[in-house]
């Protein structure tokens, strides 16, 4: 039988924590009003590796069903260490549960991004197109890197980092006929050890990209970018802090949600200067280092 897989990510110590924040770990929420008056709420992780090198970033493949509440419960019974942080990741295919999102762990493609999809183009015509996705990942001299990545078939579906997310506008509904090129604009293979897609890059050198990324990436279509919905982000800090966000939306927790656009704001708010949208929605959830579910999924399932 095929094994259905999704993502998931976790901050994880190595040893056994006590029921609080472990050092290296700031907990934050924040309850206030958009511009318009609407209320939104979001919750935030920020990760100073530097100040304890117990802590330790994982992506992880997961059965398809996997909440991250089941996770942390399933991963603290290995005895491997505990998680402080886990928070669903890339995207799924909603019929199979599927990942069709990168997922990189130590080093190996566990699961490739989506190759392609079917779009309708300025002539009405259906059309294959090859998105370029953004992709966030732990180096191996543990930085952090977010890029643009397109998975290779012919170099065994490992990520290539291009400059930016090339050969699409979602908007004039103009796409490449052919997927990027190993090589093109420069691009190289990308040598991360566990990284996870999902997209659009929503802040890249410190601004907000997520109109430009949302076109080029082709989901200016899809994931409504220009509503307000839950949001689940991750992003690096110019010191070189992790930092990992889901924002309540539709309603629950009194919060209204958010744009793609706002989400780069509350990122930028915290300092990161590279980010990356993972999957919204009623997927948004993020638990602590006691088990706790910190935020209010709008899907009473609290998919994956």
């Amino acid at each position: 039988m095929k094994r259905l897989l999704t993502t998931a990510i976790l901050v994880l110590m190595l040893l056994p924590v006590a029921a609080r924040a472990p050092r290296g770990v700031k907990f934050i929420e924040r309850r206030a009003n958009h511009a318009d008056g609407k209320p939104y709420v979001w919750f935030a992780f920020v990760i100073d590796q530097d100040a304890n090198k117990r802590l330790k970033f994982n992506a992880v493949e997961v059965e398809g069903g996997t909440t991250p509440s089941k996770l942390y419960a399933a991963w603290s019974e290995y005895g491997q260490g505990r998680p402080v942080v886990v928070a669903n990741a890339g995207f799924f295919n909603m019929r199979t549960l599927e990942s069709v999102s990168l997922l990189m762990d130590e080093g190996r493609v566990e699961a490739a991004d989506v190759r392609s999809v079917s779009r309708t183009n300025a002539n009405g015509q259906k059309v294959d197109v090859f998105p370029i996705h953004a992709a966030f990942g732990q180096m191996p001299d543990g930085s952090y890197e977010a890029q643009w990545i397109f998975c290779q078939p012919e170099k065994d579906y490992h990520p290539y980092v291009y400059p930016f997310a090339v050969g699409n506008d979602d908007s004039l509904r103009l796409y490449s006929p052919a997927p990027p090129a190993v090589g093109q604009l420069g691009s190289y293979p990308w040598q991360v050890v566990d990284a996870v897609a999902a997209g659009p890059m929503l802040v890249k050198n410190g601004r907000d990209v997520s109109l430009e990324s949302s076109l080029g990436e082709s989901y200016y279509r899809t994931i409504g970018g220009k509503a307000r919905h839950n949001r689940t982000a991750i992003g690096l800090t110019d010191d070189g802090k992790l930092v990992i966000m889901v924002v309540d939306g539709r309603g629950m927790n009194g919060s209204v949600g958010c744009t793609l656009s706002e989400l780069a704001g509350f990122l930028m708010e915290l300092g990161v200067v590279e980010g990356v949208n993972l999957d919204g929605g009623g997927s948004s959830a993020i638990v602590n280092w006691d088990g706790e579910l910190v935020n209010h999924p709008s899907d009473g399932g609290k998919r994956p």
